[in-house]
């Protein structure tokens, strides 16, 4: 693995400060939803262009895990079974991420990755509160219900992660010389 650069520490640290802080808003928001996952269903957009500018930014595999521990440090106060239910869905899509494609070679390896975060939340969480809190108000205990919600976090942080690299590419804010030359080759064929 390369050394992580300041830059890239820096980047890091501010993308954990707008998780907690957009975390926290969105939580309240989150609560207000009638529906079984609702906290997650309204994280997953801003957490999907959090993560995507981190992937553009660094185009490091284990980033999302490596965020993710950090982020996790800042809820234990709050609780450790969700900070696990956060710390293994990291992990998991990341590993799957790795299995998938190995190293981010386009955009479409970025939008398609980064959802797996989401989705896996919902799937851990799940777990986690069947298996360590089975007296908690989270009203989301059945595998069809569980299904349903997660492929429609998958999708709507797909279709956000998409969107945030379309704006970024539209704003010209992606750059024109990647390091990476199979980003640039990608970045060209599209126009």
């Amino acid at each position: 693995m390369k050394k992580i650069k300041t830059k890239e520490l820096t980047l890091m640290a501010i993308s954990v400060a707008l998780m907690v802080i957009l975390g926290t808003i969105l939580y309240f928001v989150g609560r207000a939803l009638p529906i079984p996952g609702g906290r997650l269903l309204a994280m997953a957009p801003a957490y999907s262009f959090i993560f995507t500018a981190l992937i553009l930014r660094t185009k490091r595999m284990g980033i999302i895990s490596l965020v993710s521990f950090v982020f996790g440090f800042f809820l234990l106060k709050f609780t450790i079974f969700g900070v696990m239910a956060i710390w293994a869905s990291a992990f998991l899509a990341d590993i799957l991420t790795f299995i998938l494609i190995r190293s981010y070679k386009s955009y479409r390896d970025i939008y398609l990755t980064v959802p797996l975060n989401s989705f896996f939340q919902i799937w851990t969480s799940y777990f986690v509160v069947i298996n360590f809190v089975p007296d908690s108000k989270f009203t989301q205990q059945a595998f069809w219900p569980t299904l349903g919600v997660s492929i429609l976090i998958y999708i709507i942080s797909l279709i956000s992660s998409r969107y945030f690299i379309k704006l970024m590419e539209k704003r010209s804010l992606l750059g024109k010389e990647f390091k990476d030359s199979r980003l640039k080759i990608n970045q060209e064929s599209r126009r």
